[in-house]
């Protein structure tokens, strides 16, 4: 349909209203599309057309008719007519430029000599000062060149925070990319770090459970990390895997640290989240070294005796999870469990639905609900369908009957996972609207 075309008046009486699910993802996309091209402001679907309310005015783009078709078309139609969309919308408004009258050069010519007098004065105060002062500039340049690398000194914290903003920033980029379904490679990996999650099910005989360790805490993990309890974090030791630490830095670390699955519902699970730092996050994001992290992971779930087991990377300012890449559980539903909590939960917006995130009037997310919700709705998918959804998305099944399923995906298009954890949400009717 075209604006100001007569034929197209009666079209929306005829046109069936935009299923709320289909709405919220083509908003969600064109969103996510726009930070792309710095476009700031909400969108609107109104009827056929779709509204950036921009600060310097709404701008409007009348859709055709595959707004309405949205559940029909295939991915790549899909992402094409969001990107068209989103560049329609982005294009910069033409406002009248006023510029300011010429100025004479004669009306300069004052300013010029004034400012040409104050340089010839200052200048012969800075030679005298300095030709006094040479001597005495010595012992306090050394004594300052001492503290300059003292961790404490002042003229630290400007650049260490000009560097964390660049990385915030880098990694911004990178992120809304990924959503897209870019690939990213060791290039982006500025701002990022990379973090492995295991849960464990909490032992059922008080007793057993008073004594047995919390995942965090288990011995096994000494193996892999110097000291695994220390807050800050400490060093990676596996002899195993040394591709990780092929060129190590001075912000090389891993930090290991509880994750609860609590809430008001009772948990059921016990969980450790382990995040790695600095020159320990290039590996992966090269393809010929992720597998690297695979084979620390498979140790890790292994060592811990742990039940599910995944792998992804985040902005290290920011919750949300992405670039999801290995996932493994018991059997295929622990694995899909695996994928769906720590992608699906962790997304901005989420992939479930409220109810089965948070009880009604809560506005937290009851971490231990949403694991028992996808927990239920996992079990009912048998292996042919997981392996034929997890197939779409160029991903492999791996796993005997009988033994551990881990689920890959490949380093190509960083947002597979991601999209099959919407994708079974939405085919188990737990995913948002």
């Amino acid at each position: 349909m075209v604006e100001g075309d007569p034929s197209s008046t009666s079209a929306p009486s005829r046109r069936p209203s935009l299923p709320p699910r289909a709405k919220t993802e083509v908003l969600t996309r064109l969103t996510e599309e726009l930070a792309r091209f710095g476009a700031v402001g909400d969108v609107l679907i109104e009827g056929s057309s779709v509204v950036l309310v921009h600060p310097t005015g709404p701008r409007r783009a009348t859709v055709e008719e595959w707004l309405h078709e949205w559940d029909h078309l295939d991915e790549p139609t899909r992402r094409l007519r969001v990107s068209q969309l989103a560049r329609t919308l982005a294009r910069p408004t033409s406002l009248p430029v006023t510029r300011p009258p010429p100025t004479p050069a004669s009306s300069l010519l004052p300013w010029l000599l004034l400012g040409a007098l104050v340089l010839a004065i200052g200048g012969g105060v800075v030679w005298a000062v300095g030709d006094l002062g040479r001597g005495m500039a010595r012992p306090a340049l050394a004594s300052h060149g001492a503290a300059e690398g003292s961790p404490g000194a002042p003229t630290d914290a400007p650049a260490a925070d000009v560097r964390k903003d660049r990385s915030s920033l880098v990694c911004a980029a990178a992120r809304a990319r990924v959503v897209r379904g870019a690939t990213i490679t060791v290039a982006d990996a500025e701002g990022w770090v990379v973090e492995y999650m295991a849960f464990r099910p909490l032992e059922a005989d008080a007793a057993a459970a008073a004594n047995a360790p919390a995942l965090h805490a288990a011995p096994a993990l000494s193996t892999f990390f110097a000291a695994p309890t220390a807050p800050d974090g400490s060093a990676y030791v596996w002899p195993d895997e040394p591709e990780l630490s092929r060129a190590p830095t001075s912000d090389d670390r891993v930090v290991v640290r509880a994750e609860p699955i609590d809430g008001a519902t009772p948990p059921t699970h016990t969980g450790v989240r382990i995040t790695f730092h600095g020159a320990l996050v290039d590996a992966y994001f090269r393809p010929t070294t992720r597998v690297a992290y695979f084979h620390l992971a498979s140790a890790l779930t292994d060592a811990l005796g742990a039940s599910h087991g995944a792998l992804y990377a985040r902005c290290g300012d920011s919750d949300a999870h992405h670039l999801g890449s290995w996932f493994r559980g018991r059997d295929h539903h622990d694995a899909v469990t695996a994928l769906m909590y720590t992608l699906g939960t962790f997304a901005d917006p989420p992939h479930l639905a409220d109810p089965y995130l948070r009880p009604i009037g809560q506005p937290e997310i009851d971490r231990a609900l949403a694991f028992a919700s996808i927990t239920r709705v996992a079990s009912a998918l048998d292996r042919p369908l997981v392996a034929s959804l997890i197939g779409r998305e160029g991903g492999m099944v791996m796993g005997k009957p009988g033994e551990a399923v881990t689920l890959t995906f490949p380093f190509e298009d960083g947002n597979r996972a991601s999209r099959l954890s919407r994708e079974i949400a939405r085919l188990t009717e737990i995913g948002g609207k």
